[in-house]
């Protein structure tokens, strides 16, 4: 990833504002544990484009392993608004929930993915999740 970080930091130097540069910053330097890096990057993402949804989740993936959950659940919550509704926020959603001890809302969002058609989870995993509950 220290490679990808000096590529993409030298994109950034001569292109200026390059969306994806920093967001790919951001996930490099969260696959490092470099949280706070990885923070600067995904905010700079928003302040050029407010509506991609994906750096949102990406964001509140990278509150939720820092331990910081109503942050998390903020991102989360604006990555819905941006349209990225995809099953693996829902799933996210649901183990953060877990995590605060919200067990209603966690079941909520396994259940709800129970009933989606295109998930990326077995219905097994999803059972396990809500027997923990």
């Amino acid at each position: 990833f220290k490679d990808s970080i000096a590529s993409l930091s030298q994109v950034t130097r001569l292109e200026g504002n390059h969306l994806m540069a920093y967001h790919n910053l951001g996930l490099c330097y969260f696959r490092l544990k470099e949280y706070s890096h990885a923070e600067k990057m995904f905010h700079q993402v928003i302040k050029l484009d407010p509506g991609y949804g994906l750096c949102y989740f990406n964001l509140g993936l990278l509150y939720y392993n820092w331990s910081r959950y109503s942050d998390a659940l903020l991102q989360y919550s604006n990555a819905m608004k941006a349209g990225f509704n995809k099953p693996i926020l829902k799933y996210n959603m649901g183990l953060l929930y877990k995590a605060m001890g919200n067990k209603l809302q966690a079941k909520q969002m396994f259940e709800g993915l129970l009933r989606e058609e295109n998930r990326d989870f077995s219905t097994s995993e999803i059972n396990m999740l809500l027997d923990q509950l």
